[in-house]
């Protein structure tokens, strides 16, 4: 095992005990938090990669999709 891997199979640890003290809520809680900064990232680098009109637009599409399974 590298060092590197051996790093993360620590983390991966710390992750989980830190997880299973947080109550049902708050572990959704910080699901939501994270979905939510992941959202923000994805959203600003098309937009600086691709400009603000195709990140509008693709996020529309997306949310759409989220839309109709949610529906399902």
């Amino acid at each position: 095992m590298t060092d590197h891997e051996d790093l993360r199979a620590g983390l991966r640890q710390q992750a989980q005990d830190i997880l299973g003290r947080l109550s049902p809520t708050e572990r959704e809680a910080l699901l939501i938090k994270n979905w939510m900064s992941h959202d923000a990232r994805w959203f600003m680098a098309v937009a600086r990669e691709y400009g603000m009109e195709v990140a509008n637009r693709l996020n529309q599409i997306a949310a759409h999709e989220v839309g109709k399974a949610e529906a399902q």
